[in-house]
């Protein structure tokens, strides 16, 4: 899903505007990273203390990581986050969590229509801590979506998966966008091209994103 919606965007002459290479967690090595803006890992599951300690290496330096949650991988995040993140994985029935409230003023959301935002259903989320760089929280207070700097990079926590059986996100328009806005922001922070009327995130340049996935592993089969 995550591939497919970044492969989907175009700019005004319908040229791609990000290059997306796809690898399996655990393909995954130093040198995937090295030549990448964004570092997207999709439910981490187990990678190695040495891939994990160069994608906080490249953070430092300026790249951008996203993680999107899932049940397996909360031993992992807190090597990526930057020291422990106590946090534990919860289900549901499907639709009993909705997104309660976002940072307008962020970049990510600000362009987006929180009403579309709000029509997402969470079966499965990651109880984040309550930290003040919450962008989007859950009606109940639960952070959703948060960020951190490392060094001179950001890192982005969704808590929840990316593959349809944790959320209803990637079926839903508004999926598209946000993914963009995510990777865009991180890729390059607050340097980036903001249209005041569209509020549009636009990189000043091509982003080539690695999107990492634990294929063959779902949240579901636990």
């Amino acid at each position: 899903f995550i591939r497919e919606a970044l492969v989907s965007m175009r700019d005004e002459q319908g040229r791609q505007l990000v290059e997306v290479r796809s690898v399996s967690q655990s393909a995954l090595r130093p040198a995937h990273i090295v030549d990448t803006d964004v570092v997207v890992l999709v439910q981490p599951v187990l990678l190695e203390a040495e891939v994990i300690r160069v994608i906080r290496e490249a953070a430092w330096g300026g790249k951008g990581v996203v993680v999107f949650a899932g049940a397996r991988n909360t031993s992992d995040l807190g090597g990526l986050w930057g020291g422990s993140l106590q946090a534990e994985w919860a289900q549901v029935p499907r639709g009993s969590w909705r997104i309660g409230g976002v940072d307008k003023e962020h970049l990510v959301v600000s362009g987006l229509s929180e009403s579309n935002l709000q029509e997402v259903q969470f079966y499965g989320r990651l109880v984040l801590p309550r930290e003040d760089n919450v962008v989007a929280s859950f009606s109940d207070g639960v952070p959703l979506l948060i960020e951190r700097t490392v060094g001179k990079g950001i890192v982005m926590l969704l808590g929840s998966g990316a593959d349809g059986l944790s959320n209803s996100f990637p079926r839903l328009a508004v999926f598209v966008p946000f993914v963009y806005r995510l990777v865009a922001y991180v890729a390059i922070g607050q340097q980036v091209l903001l249209d005041s009327r569209a509020q549009e995130v636009r990189p000043r340049s091509h982003l080539s994103v690695d999107v990492a996935e634990s294929f063959g592993l779902h949240d579901s089969d636990l």
